[in-house]
Order: structure tokens, then sequence, then C-alpha cells
């Protein structure tokens, strides 16, 4: 939680930065384009480690929720492959066996059930 407070304290810091007008405004000056240069890259700045912070915190979260989701499950996907825009591969363990299913829209087909001792199969 202590990190989570000083990473809002510098980002509220390089907003009022990126946002606050230069010194120069107060003298009814245009501001210089250099000022403007600035501003636009701190602001890029602050928004690309914005996105970068949050997508490390959202994998860490759907790691844990994706963990949680299988676990102690009678089904779980073990791993999904697309074979075109709206059709794929899945191999399924239900009870202990393996499965290859192939899913379209409108269809979900078992095509094998990979036997015990087979490459990515029960062992």
């Amino acid at each position: 939680m202590k990190r989570i407070g000083a990473f809002l304290t510098l980002f509220l810091a390089a907003f009022a930065f990126v946002l606050a007008p230069p010194a120069q405004a107060a003298a009814a000056e245009a501001p210089s384009l250099w000022w403007a240069a600035l501003r636009m890259v701190l602001a890029l700045a602050l928004v690309l480690g914005i996105l970068l912070v949050l997508s490390r915190y959202s994998k860490r979260y759907l790691d844990r929720f994706s963990q949680g989701r299988n676990s102690g499950k009678a089904v779980s996907i073990v791993e999904v492959r697309q074979t075109g825009p709206k059709t794929q591969i899945l191999v399924i363990e239900a009870f202990g066996a393996k499965y290859l299913l192939g899913v379209t829209p409108t269809k979900i087909s078992v095509i094998d059930k990979i036997p015990a001792g087979e490459p990515g199969g029960n062992a």
C-alpha cells in the first residue's frame, strides 16, 4: 500500500508539472515552442508510464485469476490454438482424461481423446 501512495504522489506531481503554465505566462507572453515541446514529451512519458504500471499490475491480477480459476475444478483448459478467424483447437482436461476439441462459432466437436503416455497426455 505504501508503494501505491508513493506512486500516486509522484503521478500527481508529474501531472501538475506538465499542466502548470510556464513562468513566462504570468508576464502575458506567449509560451515558447520549447516549453510546449517539453510539455508534450513529458505528457507522453507520463501516459506511457501509467500504461506500463497498469499493464504490470493487470498481468499479476490476471495470472492470479487464471490460476485460481482452474484449481480444484473437474474441467480445465490446457491449451488453445487459433486455426482461423473464428475457429480454434483446444486441449482440455476433464476428470483426469485429456481431449482434443475443435471449436467453431456453431459447433464444438471432440476430435480425439489423448491417451496416457502421449506427449501432452496424462503421465
